[in-house]
């Protein structure tokens, strides 16, 4: 009992965000003014500007994101709707977005076939953030509680029924509530995926520059980093191929 509940309040992080005050409040009317003038090249400087303020919300990685797409760079606009998406998962218009410029992207990565089960949890946990499936996991947890104690007390059977299904109800979506909370902490917290931010990248089999070319990424395409070696990071693909790429062809989504 005690574990689990350690469990879920340390999946309830909060990912500190730096709150808007009279000096950015000009900076995001520049920002929305140049947007919407058409002056995309100054409305992404001015949205950098409000970054580097310390302000982190998916509003404005979301903007940013649109900026930097109507300026045609794609890889990074997929890193800032990747960013966003990280912060608000069940944004519509954020989803809708990265899509979009996903696919604008040169390659098409068949990704590794995914247990179903597995597919449908992540589908699910992304609808809302960690800290959403984290609260209504602790709720739950409560009412379970709840129910055993109905059970136990001498209370008349109708009401020790009602404990006892009641908290066989509890604990099954207990189960899967603290799945889909741990899914999206995992993909939350998860600082190796990057994407790449080059027009094209060559993957090589070892960290040097004399290394074999096993395959190129585009601009856009997503990869894990599973190690780091002076300038180079290896990292592996969607469909399960690895190498070692330039740290610098990549950023990370954070």
């Amino acid at each position: 009992m005690k574990g689990l509940i350690i469990s879920l309040l340390s999946l309830l992080a909060v990912p500190s965000v730096a709150a808007a005050g009279p000096d950015t409040d000009s900076l995001w009317n520049e920002a929305g003014t140049a947007y919407y003038a058409g002056d995309f090249t100054s409305a992404a400087a001015l949205y950098d500007s409000i970054e580097q303020t310390g302000q982190v919300s998916a509003h404005l990685y979301y903007n940013k994101g649109n900026a930097l797409f109507k300026m045609g760079k794609i890889g990074e606009s997929i890193l800032y709707y990747s960013k966003a998406e990280l912060l608000a998962p069940g944004d519509d218009d954020i989803r809708h977005n990265l899509a979009i410029a996903t696919g604008l992207t040169h390659n098409r990565i068949d990704p590794v076939p995914e247990l179903f089960l597995k597919r449908w949890i992540r589908g699910v946990a992304a609808i809302m953030s960690g800290n959403a499936w984290a609260t209504i996991s602790l709720i739950l947890f409560a009412l379970t509680l709840a129910g055993v104690l109905l059970y136990l007390l001498p209370l008349p059977v109708h009401a020790r029924r009602a404990g006892f299904f009641g908290g066989i109800a509890s604990l099954t979506l207990l189960v899967f509530a603290f799945s889909f909370a741990q899914s999206a902490y995992n993909e939350a917290k998860n600082p190796s995926a990057g994407i790449v931010t080059t027009l094209s990248a060559a993957v090589k089999s070892s960290p040097d520059s004399s290394g074999k070319d096993l395959f190129v990424l585009f601009e856009g395409d997503r990869v894990e980093v599973r190690d780091a070696l002076g300038e180079w990071s290896e990292i592996t693909i969607a469909n399960g191929n690895r190498g070692w790429i330039r740290s610098g062809a990549i950023s990370l989504i954070d």
